[in-house]
């Protein structure tokens, strides 16, 4: 960007035309954006990767043709090995097939290609002699300008410039050993969730809307293809103006002009793409948007939990697929509301059955949380609130023993001394400090014990069930 103003200001200050400089709106200075040309940042877009700027930023190191270091990759969703199916300079094998593995091994060697390994459990790889001696010589090998002979698993292997290892595993960045720590560049590959809302947008329109998959994808690649053309043009562009130092003026007005003519044009049919694309986008999320975002928060939430005990992981397609076989065993007949509930209640229980006891009711907690969330019903400061409880602001509290930093204006509101022998005094001061926080609980306070609710308030603090109970008669 730097460098297209300063041309743009030698065309002005020699009386030049001047070309656009600005091929993508929405680039930012991003590290994605500093490692790879804008329209690779955005082909990625376009091959099934989470679109956000996290997965960007990881595959933007991952893919990068300058480092020293070879890549162990935690990917927790099972993701990458999808997209670099796709690769033509990659070959792929799982590590669990030590003849396949052994044989690829040398044949990238040779032929300076990029070896893949999936299903990487990182301490049993100590023991993987091949795999050891590759990673041993990784800085040679990232290095070499020309065919070098080394010795792998006993084996003379002629090794050509162009060989790159990536493993992959699902292992917890914590127990990683050290050794592969300090050879390898470690990357976590977990997307945000709005990159997992994206890609369960695509698997649900490729099952059951491959027409409207295809248009979508077809305006994407549109858009890519325009941006490879205006990257090109700006190209010849800086051709023209560096590549001889005594050209004829009306020559290089001449070209500039022709070139700065058609890269206009060409910014003109980015636009129409973009406004296109966003347009479809628009029109395919409409009926379907309440049904995305639980469906993406559901997912999210399983995740998460995997971060509870590895016997919770699982991949992303594995769940996605079963949250797509929900929806079309409920009927795509009803509404989207009515179907997005549906969804909700039976992958909960699917779900919830797989966790330990211990570990049910934070599962249900966190989606109940999640789901509130999005429909706005429950704001940040509550949530903060319920998962650790701290002193108001908004109310001063006569009787709450933890001290409030509230401001000189706030209302300040007495409800007395606790209202039951059998209520304890730790009790009535979390009741106080909900009353700092929230203004619907003022009114139950005051009439705590007018209204002959003992029983009520009694069942709330020791029945085996109080999120049952209904606080607010209406």
């Amino acid at each position: 960007l730097i460098l297209s103003k300063a041309i743009s200001h030698m065309c002005s200050v020699n009386g030049l035309p001047q070309a656009s400089i600005a091929l993508d709106e929405q680039k930012e200075n991003s590290y994605a954006c500093f490692m790879m040309e804008g329209p690779d940042v955005y082909h990625l877009n376009v091959e099934s990767l989470p679109i956000d700027s996290t997965c960007e930023q990881n595959v933007s190191i991952i893919t990068q043709q300058y480092t020293k270091c070879w890549s162990l990759i935690v990917d927790p969703l099972d993701l990458l090995p999808f997209w670099f199916r796709n690769k033509k300079n990659a070959e792929i094998v799982c590590i669990k097939d030590r003849a396949l593995l052994s044989k690829k091994l040398e044949a990238c060697l040779t032929a300076g290609q990029c070896l893949v390994v999936t299903e990487v459990y990182t301490h049993s790889l100590m023991r993987v002699t091949p795999v050891m001696d590759l990673i041993r010589n990784a800085q040679k090998l990232a290095t070499i300008k020309s065919p070098c002979k080394l010795q792998i698993d006993g084996k003379e292997i002629e090794c050509k410039p162009g060989f790159r290892l990536f493993l992959i595993t699902s292992d917890n960045m914590s127990t990683i050993p050290d050794l592969l720590v300090s050879v390898l560049t470690v990357v976590l590959f977990y997307p945000e969730k709005k990159g997992i809302k994206d890609l369960m947008l695509n698997l649900f329109l490729q099952k059951f809307y491959p027409k409207v998959y295809s248009e979508r994808m077809k305006l994407k690649e549109s858009v890519f293809d325009q941006l490879v053309s205006l990257r090109q043009l700006e190209a010849d562009m800086l051709q023209v103006l560096f590549k001889e130092k005594h050209l004829d003026e009306s020559r290089v007005a001449k070209s500039l002009g022709n070139l700065s003519s058609a890269f206009d044009d060409g910014i003109e049919i980015l636009v129409r793409s973009k406004e296109q694309l966003q347009v479809a986008n628009e029109i395919t999320l409409s009926g379907i948007k309440c049904l995305m975002n639980k469906m993406a928060t559901i997912l999210n939430d399983v995740f998460i939990m995997a971060r509870l005990s590895p016997l919770y992981a699982c991949g992303f397609r594995q769940t996605a697929s079963l949250l797509l076989t929900i929806y079309e065993q409920i009927g795509r007949s009803s509404q989207s509301e009515d179907i997005a509930a549906g969804l909700t209640v039976i992958a909960h229980h699917h779900f919830f059955q797989g966790y330990f006891e211990s570990d049910k009711l934070v599962f249900s907690l966190l989606l109940a949380l999640e789901l509130e969330a999005i429909e706005g019903r429950v704001f940040k400061n509550e949530r903060e609130f319920f998962i650790s409880p701290f002193p108001g602001n908004k109310y001063v509290i006569r009787g709450l023993t933890h001290q409030q930093c509230s401001s000189e204006n706030a209302p300040v509101f007495n409800f007395g001394k606790r209202p039951f022998d059998w209520m304890t005094e730790e009790q009535w001061q979390s009741l106080l400090m909900l009353a700092s926080h929230f203004s619907w609980i003022h009114d139950l306070l005051d009439k705590i014990n007018k209204d002959n609710k003992e029983t009520f308030w009694r069942t709330l603090s020791e029945g085996l069930a109080p999120e049952t109970l209904p606080i607010i008669d209406s």
